[in-house]
């Protein structure tokens, strides 16, 4: 039996979203459908709790009212734009697992416009939703769960048949001492990409997918590029030279300046942190199809890594598509859990992709 993710504020029409609840137990079981998930563990960081039980879910329902995208703290400032708000939390775990996402407008609730939602909750515009007038609730109901069954079984089918290959790993024990040791060393990482300069390894990934769960945490792709410039410096016995541009503002811009260009153009190897965000993104794809693979002894200078399952392959440019790809995820009974920065599992597959874009730079 499918399950479901309710989304909603209770500031804004509590009343219709519990109305759709008791629909919804009704179509698919009261044990499917989670309500009201961050009030009922006690103890428990409730962000870590709304991403697995979303990773659990086959679709999240968000109840968009008149409300929703306004609503301000005790500060002043939209909870919508905040981290550590439940629905900001929600939604972006959704987009991010690739969780289908259905939309329901209450009163006079209506899809924001992409400018009006923060960066990384952008995608939730491009969800087909529907309308549940308070006159019309229980005929309307009926097509919204049939089509939140079709959208179910949609997604099914297309992840079935989209797992990319496995890459194995190395076992932990396997990294040298020195190189575990200059992971944690309190060395600053030196940039070392000039303009004109040739880069090892030129990281492409999408700017939302590098936001920080804290203020007092760095993102993800930092952590990453980090631990992976420190391993290949240790591997090539000088400064690796690599390349993430962690300060540009992407938005719709396809600009990019003939420096950034030269930068791609000049990499030896590229490393295209692929997640749903990644393959939505015009800048990232025109990155990834820029960048012109080559291969050298039987390996390729294109490394993809994958941060969650890709529920549909042929997003993927055709040159990438059948690339054996690093999993930066493992599967806790059957739901994609990203590895965390400098986890023991991350710290094992960053060090298998080093040997790997080593011994492409040393046979080039």
């Amino acid at each position: 039996m499918p399950k479901l993710f309710l989304s909603y504020r209770r500031a804004d029409n509590p009343y219709a979203a519990g109305r759709l609840y008791d629909h919804l137990v009704d179509a698919f079981g009261e044990e499917e459908v989670f309500f009201d998930v961050a009030g009922g563990y006690g103890g428990i960081d409730f962000r870590k709790l709304i991403d697995y039980k979303i990773a659990e879910c086959d679709a999240v329902i968000v109840v968009i009212g008149e409300k929703w995208l306004t609503l301000v703290d005790d500060e002043g400032n939209r909870r919508i734009d905040q981290p550590n708000d439940i629905v900001h939390i929600e939604i972006r775990s959704a987009l991010d697992r690739g969780v289908p996402i259905t939309p329901i407008f209450v009163g006079a609730g209506k899809i924001p416009k992409k400018t009006e939602l923060p960066e990384v909750l952008r995608d939730l515009c491009y969800r087909n939703g529907f309308e549940a007038s308070f006159e019309s609730f229980r005929t309307q109901v009926k097509p919204i769960i049939t089509a939140i069954r079709n959208g179910i079984e949609h997604h099914r089918k297309m992840t079935a048949a989209s797992k990319p290959p496995v890459k194995q790993t190395v076992v932990i024990e396997n990294v040298p001492t020195e190189i575990l040791e200059a992971i944690h060393s309190a060395v600053p990482v030196e940039a070392a990409t000039r303009a004109g300069e040739e880069i090892d390894v030129f990281i492409s990934f999408a700017h939302g997918d590098n936001a920080p769960v804290s203020a007092d945490q760095e993102g993800w792709v930092t952590s990453f590029h980090r631990v992976l410039q420190r391993m290949l410096s240790q591997r090539l016995g000088r400064q690796a030279r690599v390349f993430s541009d962690q300060e540009l503002i992407q938005g719709d811009s396809m600009t990019i300046d003939h420096a950034y260009v030269e930068r791609l153009e000049k990499a030896t190897t590229f490393v295209a942190v692929i997640t749903p965000r990644y393959l939505r993104s015009k800048w990232c794809i025109n990155e990834l199809e820029r960048f012109k693979p080559t291969i050298t002894n039987g390996r390729s200078n294109l490394f993809p890594v994958y941060r969650f399952p890709i529920v549909n392959r042929d997003e993927i440019p055709a040159h990438a598509q059948d690339l054996l790809g690093y999993h930066f995820y493992a599967q806790e009974e059957g739901i994609p859990i990203t590895l965390e920065a400098e986890s023991r599992e991350f710290i094992n597959l960053v060090y298998t992709l080093v040997v790997d874009i080593s011994r492409t730079i040393k046979s080039g």
